[in-house]
């Protein structure tokens, strides 16, 4: 499987922050895609929705 680390990057954030991980793998020629939220992912900032 392929990871890929998504982070969140914007003007109202301090600094850089790890939001998941983005995973993709092909099986038997299908795309198979998952991700994983980080559990850290925006403490400081809670008026942040999902």
């Amino acid at each position: 499987m392929k990871t890929l680390y998504v982070y969140a990057d914007f003007d109202w954030i301090e600094e850089t922050e790890l939001v998941g991980e983005l995973g993709y793998e092909s099986l038997r020629s299908s795309d198979c895609y998952c991700f994983t939220l980080n559990d850290g992912c925006f403490e400081k900032n809670t008026e942040i929705c999902f």
